[in-house]
């Protein structure tokens, strides 16, 4: 398994890739490892947040601010665009989230 992934992942860095992948790897002790690659097809000025519990958030919408709410769950990941919002993380209970993107497949 362990060369397995080893090649993966050499195959991967060599070529141009067009959309996120992701990946979960479960070890014998059935702990999960989750992983992913960016390809934004730009670069993207990632940084490291934490949410603590009970943080405050204001959603947003086209025409301003949108619905507030409050995160249940501490939380710890990365954001970029200089928006405070995790693109991908994990909660504290164990919910992993990530924001893939498939060109072609959106759009604004």
């Amino acid at each position: 398994m362990k060369s397995f992934i080893f090649s993966l992942i050499s195959t991967l860095s060599t070529i141009q890739l067009l959309a996120c992948t992701g990946v979960q790897i479960l070890a014998e002790d059935m702990t999960k490892v989750n992983g992913r690659t960016v390809e934004f097809g730009v670069p993207l000025d990632m940084s490291v947040a934490v949410v603590p519990r009970k943080f405050a958030f204001v959603g947003k919408t086209p025409l301003g601010k949108g619905l507030s709410y409050e995160s249940k769950y501490a939380a710890a990941g990365i954001y970029c665009f200089e928006d405070a919002v995790l693109m991908d993380g994990v909660n504290e209970k164990g919910l992993v989230a990530a924001a893939f993107y498939f060109p072609g497949y959106a759009s604004v």
